[in-house]
């Protein structure tokens, strides 16, 4: 995978930080949604911790 870069400029910021994606993750509750849909750039952080809570109820798309 390609790093990405965020540009400042833009007001982007990225997370990083694996303890906070996880704690975020630990959050969530997917009872009752057919569709979840997580935005953003990055390089994942987030979403590896999302596909390993939802397991098999969420469809992964990488749109690149």
């Amino acid at each position: 995978m390609e790093k990405v870069t965020p540009k400042k400029h833009l007001g982007q910021h990225f997370l990083k930080d694996e303890s906070i994606a996880k704690a975020i993750a630990d959050t969530l509750n997917f009872e009752g949604y057919n569709d979840i849909l997580e935005i953003g750039p990055g390089m994942g952080v987030l979403t590896k911790y999302l596909l390993e809570k939802a397991g098999d109820n969420l469809r992964h798309r990488n749109r690149y």
